[in-house]
């Protein structure tokens, strides 16, 4: 007996948190001018529609905390922006509007349960109200259709939102306002679906101009000629409108997303982007309610970082006309970026205008020259949104060697069948690895279809040159052709000094003549060396997609401020690139030359690299390590530094990346005005909801609940099933 006693216990205990359900269900967001100041007279009512007693302990309204209070079951709450008057220069309060005035809330003030915020707002125009802890959450929309500066709240009525019966509302008791219905309208089939395209995840002093997603029902509507209008707009954390504003779309097509408005947002911060149809060649065939959609906004200009930019190309050397295909690969894509791309000459003349991307797609440029050769420079310039402590790897160019054969041609009227090639004469006398060899021919094409011809240099039978290639189309004619060939620059030497064979080839024949070479281009050797071998280490890398992989680090989660005292994880994350590595990676914190992270004055002091963690880290995966540090207690407040140093393979050179954090004392953090701080999470649950307009019914008005929320609810049932399976055991043992 005693263990369904216990049962009953737990099971009592467990129901009161799993059933427990609050409403929102009356707004007085925009109090008249005769009850008194609108900032003063705001409140917000709530109702624990359940049989168990809800704690509030913890919660928030709007991200500003309220008074520890217990609402009785089946019983309602307000929470009043400012209960009793405060020290503004006004006499105004829900006290002196409701009660009798006297700055106290009694027993001979109204008999409502009632509970004081710390200046919570709500917006006069429309808004979201939110009432929130770790673990439950609540939230409602209104507009301002009614109620609004008249002095009527706005009252929950059969899940609807109309204007209260009585003047300034009902405060604490039941909605006495009343839903007329004045005709019935006709349902039409929806025909334009709307929904946010915005990412959940954006980030600041960013054009975002992708906002919603705009749908045909029918799809036999596509071809046809539309538009569409749609009104949206924009609210931060306290529900203030920071941007409202229309846009039209014109065929739209089946489905469309670019050019749906328009926002850059300056500071970090968690949003909400609303948005309806409001006209279009479709009549009223959409849904007029406003759709919904959370979206955090991070700034991350003064998270630092290091972000450098390489670019690759399938070779060095190519011929007039002939496309050069490349990518501009970066070590870092975590955070937004920016490339400028151009293409110059030896002289820093612009040939290719600049043009700025924000992918590392595949990109290519066509050269087109006169000369027989030219060097050509594809420069490159990223601009990342972190902060980037090491500029001067922001900047790469890579050497194209371009080369041009020149023809010139005369008829033979009546020649030979056969085709012929004899090369006259090559140049210069002194040919070095890296030069260009001019090849000077003479070119009878008789009857022959074949058009192509080939010019290049091989060594006991391997080639040396690029190969430089032209067609020629006419028949029975003579061609003068000089054909520039580009000698490999051998820089490592691996193909020995001496005698080499030029060839031409081509419809049919061929000729050849030994050449001699002898060293190599210096002075191309010692500029061209280091790009080189980086297009071998990039080739290597390389994968199907054009890319390298290439070892980088980045911070996961960087903070902007923390306490004194405090011990907090800072999160790295590990690129590896083409071989296996080891890593050591460490923390501090600083200023000057003294770290705040070591407890100096403490009885064991600690060492700069205390929290000093070694990994393995696998060839091309990735990895995100956590790293305590530990501020130093007492810390005065002010600017300090926390320092990243990492070791690769035990090499001498230690890479490291350095930011700005602000440390606060305790009594200094409850002095200043809480300021949510920018996460570098990007979880978000990325749920679109609709929320309802007044005058159409509601069903519900949680109009967000995040999974995990959801999964919380169900672990209570869990646990009840788990113990009634525990007790059938030990009773039965019995």
């Amino acid at each position: 007996m005693r263990f369904f006693i216990l049962f009953a216990l737990v099971f009592v205990i467990l129901c009161t948190v799993c059933s427990a359900e609050l409403l929102i269900t009356e707004i007085m967001y925009n109090p008249s001018s005769e009850m008194g100041s609108d900032s003063d007279l705001e409140w917000v009512e709530i109702y624990n529609s359940n049989n168990q007693e809800f704690d509030l302990a913890g919660f928030t309204i709007n991200n500003k905390k309220i008074d520890s209070v217990k609402i009785p079951a089946n019983s309602y709450l307000v929470i009043a922006k400012e209960l009793i008057d405060g020290k503004d220069k006004d006499l105004d309060s829900f006290e002196s509007c409701y009660g009798n005035s006297d700055r106290a809330w009694n027993s001979s003030d109204l008999s409502i349960n009632i509970v004081d915020s710390q200046s919570f707002s709500l917006s006069n125009t429309k808004g979201t109200i939110t009432l929130s802890d770790s673990n439950y959450e609540i939230a409602t929309y209104y507009e301002d259709d009614f109620a609004d500066g008249d002095g009527y709240s706005l009252e929950l009525i059969n899940n609807t939102w109309v204007q209260s019966k009585e003047l300034y509302g009902t405060p604490g008791r039941k909605n006495t306002g009343s839903l007329v219905i004045e005709e019935t309208v006709k349902t039409i089939p929806e025909e334009i679906q709307l929904s946010v395209h915005l990412d959940d995840t954006i980030y600041t002093n960013l054009l975002y101009d992708d906002l919603f997603k705009l749908k045909l029902v029918n799809k036999d509507n596509c071809s046809k000629k539309n538009y569409v209008t749609v009104d949206y707009y924009l609210t931060d954390e306290n529900q203030t409108t920071i941007q409202e504003n229309t846009f039209t779309r014109e065929n739209i097509g089946c489905s469309s997303y670019s050019s749906t408005g328009k926002i850059v947002l300056s500071s970090g911060g968690t949003f909400n982007l609303c948005g309806k149809v409001v006209n279009s060649d479709f009549g009223n065939s959409f849904n007029s309610d406003f759709i919904c959609k959370q979206v955090k906004v991070i700034d991350v200009s003064k998270i630092p970082c290091e972000v450098f930019i390489s670019v690759l190309t399938e070779k060095v050397f190519y011929q007039d006309g002939e496309k050069v295909s490349f990518y501009n690969q970066l070590n870092e894509k975590t955070y937004p970026y920016s490339i400028e791309y151009w293409v110059e000459d030896l002289f820093g003349n612009s040939i290719k205008n600049k043009v700025t991307t924000t992918n590392t797609n595949k990109k290519s440029y066509t050269p087109r020259i006169e000369e027989e050769d030219r060097v050509l420079f594809l420069k490159a310039r990223v601009t990342p949104a972190c902060k980037d402590y090491n500029l001067t790897n922001n900047y790469f160019e890579k050497m194209l060697i371009i080369t041009n054969p020149q023809i010139t041609s005369s008829e033979n009227v009546g020649g030979e069948e056969d085709s012929t090639i004899e090369i006259k004469k090559v140049t210069p006398a002194n040919k070095k690895f890296g030069s260009v060899v001019k090849a000077e021919v003479g070119i009878y094409k008789g009857s022959t279809s074949k058009y192509s011809l080939s010019a290049y240099v091989e060594k006991s039978g391997k080639k040396i040159s690029e190969i430089t290639k032209i067609n020629l189309k006419d028949k029975h004619t003579n061609y003068k052709v000089t054909l520039p060939i580009q000698l490999d620059p051998n820089c490592n030497l691996k193909v020995k000094e001496g005698k080499a064979k030029l060839i031409v080839e081509g419809l049919g024949t061929e000729d050849s003549e030994t050449i001699e070479i002898e060293g190599v281009d210096k002075t191309l050797c010692r500029d061209y060396l280091s790009y080189v071998k980086e297009l071998e280490k990039d080739s290597s890398n390389s994968d199907t997609s054009g890319g390298a992989n290439k070892f980088a680090y980045t911070f996961v989660n960087f903070p902007q401020k923390e306490k004194s005292g405090k011990e907090f994880d800072l999160q790295v994350k590990f690129t590896g690139d083409s071989s296996d590595h080891e890593i050591k990676v460490w923390a501090y914190l600083y200023r000057g030359s003294k770290c705040y992270s070591c407890c100096n004055d403490c009885e064991s002091a600690r060492e700069r690299d205390d929290n000093l963690i070694e990994f393995d880290l696998d060839s091309g995966k990735e990895k995100v390590v956590s790293l305590p540090v530990s501020i130093d207690s007492g810390l005065e407040s002010g600017d300090y530094n926390l320092k990243l140093k990492i070791i690769k393979d035990n090499q001498k050179t230690v890479k490291e990346l350095t930011g700005p954090i602000k440390i606060e004392t305790e009594a200094a953090i409850k002095q200043t005005v809480s300021t949510q701080q920018v996460s570098v999470d990007s979880g978000s649950s990325g749920e679109t909801v609709t929320t309802p307009s007044k005058g159409y019914s509601s069903k519900g008005l949680v109009v967000y609940e995040s999974s995990s929320e959801k999964a919380k609810k169900v672990i209570p049932y869990l646990l009840v099933v788990v113990f009634v399976l525990i007790c059938f055991v030990l009773v039965k043992k019995q």
